[in-house]
């Protein structure tokens, strides 16, 4: 069973307690129909007996999966830019002698400098052991270690037995689709169970052997999603593998990538910040034929998402009967980019529904949420949207003690979680053993 780690699927993770991580990609090239060209370029023979570019880019793929697995499951802010030694790549051509395979591939990219390594058929008697003692002897940071084999995703494996949290009436409705709705719309109060909704359809559908692509705003989220749908998948007998879950421009970023490879390029647009770049570039590939499809897009935190984002998803991403789920709160518009209140918007980017209004809040005690009601109409706007005691609140999340409310004033906003933490009298956090800071 192929890992996957985020986007990619490499053919083998390799994983040691203090050794680091390799990931495995293995090509089935011959020197019969492979060869470089005189420009460096990798060509395949056709049927029709002529040379032909590869649009395989086995050291770039590699390298991708490489910095993919450092970068965003292996590194904690403050680690190295450059993995180093403690991730690297090895592409195998089993196919091919030692010599055919350098000279296909090798070319000085397979250097340490990059760490990408290219290995023939016959490397892999000689070199294996590399793959467990690797280049050095400095132990990788164990919490590394740890985060990255909690983000693979295998396929039918989780890492430890869940009980996924209990689904609200309304998260049901979302999950079972009764009308199988095309495009839905769903509003809700933060704390109402919208990203639970939304994972359990990704599971659900993952489930009848659909694939899924789960986006949303900031990548730490798009891994918070991706561990709720492995929770799910296990409960509904899914395998995990078939759901993707990462950030809008990661994926845009992807796209763009994958379509050079194939030799749809875009043109890098005269101005704007990388985020409003990336985007218009990935609607070019996609215009100009590259193909990326899912059977279902699903977007949780809609309100960070502009229309023409979710347009674009809609008419190049989605399969043309698939579906569509953008779950929403519009309280917490951090962006500023949401118009999912303009009916006519809303019409043409296909919401031909009543959006589903979850109102209610699973995270407070009731009497916590009775408080902070009163708060907002005092204090922030007198029509304010607030959540509502859920009357199913007991059998969701268990019954929920009374709060114990403490006022402390705070000079900075930047000395808040300090104060939360490891204030006078302990901090609020000190009758939570359990509580403590990553271990670096």
């Amino acid at each position: 069973m192929r890992p996957k780690v985020g986007q990619d699927v490499p053919d083998l993770v390799l994983v040691h307690d203090w050794r680091g991580a390799i990931t495995v990609d293995v090509v089935d090239w011959r020197a019969a129909d492979h060869r470089r060209s005189d420009h460096g370029d990798i060509e395949v023979l056709g049927p029709d007996g002529t040379w032909k570019p590869s649009t395989e880019q086995p050291l770039a793929v590699a390298r991708r999966h490489r910095s993919t697995a450092y970068e965003q499951f292996f590194a904690f802010p403050g680690d190295a830019r450059e993995p180093g030694g403690t991730v690297r790549s090895v592409v195998v051509l089993p196919q091919c002698t030692g010599a055919q395979a350098e000279a296909l591939l090798a070319s000085g990219l397979g250097d340490p400098a990059n760490a990408v390594l290219v290995w023939s058929g016959e490397d892999l008697t000689g070199r294996l052991q590399f793959l467990v003692d690797g280049p050095g002897s400095t132990p990788a940071p164990a919490a590394s270690i740890e985060r990255l084999r909690r983000e693979m995703v295998i396929d039918g494996m989780v890492h430890h037995a869940v009980v996924p949290v209990r689904l609200s009436d309304n998260a049901r409705l979302v999950v079972a689709n009764a009308g199988r709705t095309h495009i839905r719309g769903v509003t809700g109060t933060a704390g109402s169970g919208k990203s639970f909704a939304l994972t359990a359809r990704a599971a659900r559908l993952a489930a009848e052997g659909k694939s899924v692509l789960v986006l949303c705003f900031d990548l730490t989220l798009a891994n918070h999603l991706r561990h709720l749908v492995v929770e799910r998948c296990a409960e509904y007998g899914a395998n995990p593998a078939r759901v993707t879950c990462t950030s809008f421009h990661t994926f845009c970023s992807r796209v763009v990538d994958d379509a050079a490879q194939t030799g749809i390029f875009a043109c890098e647009p005269a101005r704007g910040t990388w985020p409003l770049k990336i985007v218009v570039k990935t609607r070019d590939v996609l215009e100009a034929g590259f193909e990326r499809r899912f059977d279902a897009v699903l977007v949780d935190e809609g309100q960070d998402f502009t229309v023409d984002w979710w347009n674009m998803l809609r008419e190049h991403v989605v399969r043309p009967d698939g579906e569509m789920l953008l779950v929403a709160d519009a309280t917490v518009d951090l962006y500023g980019k949401s118009t999912w209140d303009d009916p006519e918007a809303l019409a043409a980017a296909g919401f031909t529904e009543p959006w589903i209004a979850m109102t209610s809040s699973y995270r407070m005690a009731p009497d916590l949420v009775r408080s902070t009601n009163e708060f907002a109409r005092l204090f922030v706007a007198d029509d304010a949207v607030v959540p509502e005691i859920a009357e199913d609140q007991a059998l969701v999340v268990g019954r929920v003690s009374t709060a114990t409310r403490t006022w402390r004033n705070v000079e900075r906003v930047a000395d808040l979680g300090a104060s939360v933490g490891r204030g006078d009298r302990g901090g609020w956090l000190s009758g939570s053993p359990r509580v403590q800071p990553r271990p670096r």
